[in-house]
């Protein structure tokens, strides 16, 4: 990997290794927060605004935290460099994605069914289930994307990488696609009954596609291409799949 990483603080090995300690915390807070809210079933009276709390919170507050700490400890100060885009990373982002979509496609055929479905939400909303479906929304296209791409390929990774021995870029790249692949599992289990061929799909799709926005972040030193993979990854779930 490369030291220069468009504006991404340089880490030392006992920084490194706390940081990765903290992050990794996070993402199996992050799992056990998400298993123990799915424990706590809920009726048709929940307000849907808590229903999205339910689902987005449990992830995103370990995530902010761990992030917010590790950042704050980072020396120097990250700056926004790291964060830039350019016309290949754009091209890149977009190709993971049609890759990601192109292997779901074919698992999809090569397993053997049943598959689980989501259900279809009402055709008619109230005024606070319709904020609710916004608030959602922005979270699963927006919030979302962007802090699992900055806490697992822009915090996660780098700090492996200093870490573990070699061959070091496979190995810092694998390991935060492996726990993506994970939390994405559980999450999705909270939402539907998963079937052992979701399983296997889910497992597959999210480790490839984190290997894939891993290695984009390992070749240009920075996190940009990685979170706008995240960012059109999340929004083909929507369009295509009609995942919520």
């Amino acid at each position: 990997m490369s030291s220069d990483d468009g504006g991404a603080p340089a880490v030392g090995a006992g920084s490194a290794r706390r940081d990765a300690v903290v992050l990794a915390g996070a993402v199996v807070l992050a799992v056990v927060g998400t298993l123990a809210v799915a424990a706590f079933p809920v009726d048709t009276g929940t307000p849907a605004m808590l229903m999205v709390a339910r689902r987005f919170l449990p992830v995103w507050v370990p995530y902010v935290l761990a992030a917010c700490w590790v950042l704050r400890r980072a020396r120097p100060r990250p700056t926004l460099g790291s964060l830039r885009v350019g016309g290949r990373e754009v091209v890149a982002a977009v190709g993971i994605v049609m890759v990601c979509r192109t292997l779901e496609s074919v698992l999809a055929r090569a397993l053997p069914g049943p598959w689980s479905s989501a259900g279809t939400p009402p055709l008619v909303l109230t005024a606070e289930q319709t904020v609710a479906v916004v608030v959602g929304f922005v979270g699963l296209l927006l919030v979302s994307p962007v802090l699992s791409a900055v806490v697992f390929q822009g915090l996660l990774q780098r700090r492996l990488a200093r870490l573990l021995p070699a061959p070091r870029w496979f190995a810092a790249v694998l390991a935060p696609a492996l726990l993506y692949a994970l939390l994405q599992i559980v999450v999705r289990r909270t939402v539907v009954a998963p079937t052992p061929s979701d399983l296997v799909l889910s497992g597959v799709v999210y480790t490839t596609f984190g290997v894939l926005c891993g290695s984009l972040v390992a070749l240009t030193g920075r996190v940009g291409g990685a979170v706008l993979a995240y960012l059109v990854f999340s929004l083909s779930a929507v369009v295509v799949l009609g995942w919520w």
